[in-house]
């Protein structure tokens, strides 16, 4: 079973002392976590190194390598207000662009 679990998984890093495994199924996964211990023994027995075995979901590891949201300044949401003001309303265009507007609180 254990042969099976892992060749569900790929490494995808060393961090620090910790070897992350990525899978895609998650019954997989938790098939792993079990194991977790012959894991990291086969590990230790492979490269001589005492390394522990962290498993992951294909998706947390895309969650996590998101950009994290960033936060508008007061300048931009004004310039995005009137722009979505500008695109609904084509004489709103015209006279903002004729005179130069923006949008003040």
């Amino acid at each position: 079973m254990l042969a099976q679990i892992l060749e569900t998984v790929t490494p995808v890093a060393v961090e620090g002392e910790v070897l992350v495994l990525r899978g895609e199924d998650p019954h997989m996964l938790k098939g792993l976590q079990r194991q977790v211990q012959s894991v990291e023994a086969v590990v230790r027995d492979v490269t001589g190194t005492a390394l522990r075995v962290r498993a992951v979901s294909a998706q947390s590891l895309a969650a996590r390598d998101q950009a994290p949201p960033q936060l508008l300044s007061q300048d931009r949401l004004q310039a995005e207000r009137l722009h979505r003001l500008r695109a609904r309303d084509p004489a709103l265009d015209t006279a903002a662009e004729g005179l130069d507007l923006e949008i003040l609180e």
